[in-house]
């Protein structure tokens, strides 16, 4: 099997008033075919999540918005019931079929 690979470059981005599905009390999950780790999809537009849930085939209660991305990110466990827990943004379905998306780093700083 092939490991996922980052590629582009890193740089800083601005997750404030970015948005996410919200289910049963939690933010909607994913999984990507080629790895084992969950992924917390935000997305910069309410178009882009429908169309990613309407692809995934992914039901939702509501949407949830970021007001303080750091507070946000710090909530989040960076292991989900022994799983590395992934945070993107805008994933989409490119025309030859791989899933595009920026991934928001997390790193814990002793």
């Amino acid at each position: 099997m092939i490991e996922p690979r980052r590629v582009g470059s890193s740089h800083m981005q601005d997750i404030s008033d970015h948005i996410f599905p919200w289910h049963d009390g939690h933010p909607v999950l994913a999984r990507l075919e080629g790895t084992n780790d969950l992924f917390l999809p935000l997305f910069s537009t309410n178009e882009l999540l429908d169309d990613a849930m309407r692809l995934m085939g992914v039901t939702f209660e509501s949407i949830k918005q970021i007001d303080d991305p750091v507070q946000f990110l710090d909530s989040l466990p960076l292991l989900y019931a022994g799983v590395r827990l992934r945070v993107i943004l805008d994933p989409h379905r490119t025309p030859e079929g791989m899933v595009h998306y920026t991934e928001i780093i997390r790193a814990t700083i002793n």
